[in-house]
Formats: C-alpha cells, sequence, structure tokens
C-alpha cells in the first residue's frame, strides 16, 4: 500500500467529513472548483528524509494538504462553518495521536505521528463568489526500515 493510500483511508475515517447522499466526496490530487463540499488530499512535494541511522533505517515525513470546496459568499454562518470544519478536523487528528490512532502503513513503514502544520483557510474563491477552496497542511512523520 503506497503512503497516499495509508493517510485516505485513515482519512476516510473521519466520521464529520460533511457527505452528500450518504457518502463522501474524497479524492486524491484532484477536484473540481464547481463541485462543492468535496475533499481532496493532496501531496506536497518535500525531502521525506528527517533522519538517517546508520543500519539504513530512516525516519521520513511525507507532507500533504487536505483541501475543500465549500459553498462561500457574505453570510457570515456559512464562512465559518467551513472553518469550523478544520478547527473540529485539527481536534481530531491530536486526539487520534494522543490515543495512537495513526495511519496503518507497510513495507516496513510504522506511523509515528500524524499532525495539522497550519490551521484550516481560505485559498481562493470562485469568480462567482460561490464556492471557495479551503486548505489544512498536515505531516506524517514514519519509521521506513531497510
Amino acid at each position: 500500500m503506497s503512503i497516499i493510500n495509508s493517510v485516505y483511508d485513515y482519512i476516510s475515517a473521519c466520521d464529520f467529513l460533511k457527505s452528500c447522499n450518504d457518502y463522501v466526496t474524497l479524492y486524491v490530487d484532484y477536484s473540481k472548483d464547481d463541485e462543492v463540499t468535496t475533499y481532496s488530499i493532496n501531496s506536497i512535494p518535500c525531502n521525506p528524509v528527517l533522519k538517517a541511522y546508520i543500519t539504513g533505517d530512516t525516519v521520513n515525513q511525507f507532507l500533504f494538504n487536505i483541501s475543500s470546496v465549500q459553498d462561500y459568499g457574505a453570510n457570515k454562518n456559512t464562512n465559518s462553518s467551513n472553518l469550523e470544519f478544520y478547527e473540529q478536523f485539527s481536534k481530531w487528528i491530536r486526539e487520534n495521536n494522543k490515543n495512537k490512532i495513526l495511519p496503518i502503513m507497510e513495507n516496513g513503514q510504522t506511523a509515528n505521528k500524524i499532525e495539522c502544520l497550519t490551521g484550516g483557510y481560505m485559498l481562493t474563491n470562485s469568480a462567482s463568489g460561490t464556492s471557495a477552496r479551503y486548505v489544512i497542511q498536515c505531516k506524517l512523520t514514519y519509521d521506513q526500515e531497510n
């Protein structure tokens, strides 16, 4: 299983993702600007190796963001609700770390920690002003056996 698939399986277990028609639209490195209430896990380029041991084992990182396209406009409650999702998501991540609930990995990889590096924020809004893309940046730290 790839790292992105491990993260996907982990994030898809988040029970408060907003759903449409009883299913959650969660993509990997894909989204549509006009498809409201969708989520995407997007990898962020980085040097994956944080620490290397003489044995060849390493401590690595996988940087990613969770983005969503949400309803947006002049209504304070709508926009506040969008940001509240990311507050809840950050709390969910922290609680899972505290309880050692981490992504399940394979191929000699063991997750150590997953964390949010930023709060959620609006990245862009549509030309019509009726939807916006929100983002939160995250990091998975994991051990890689040689």
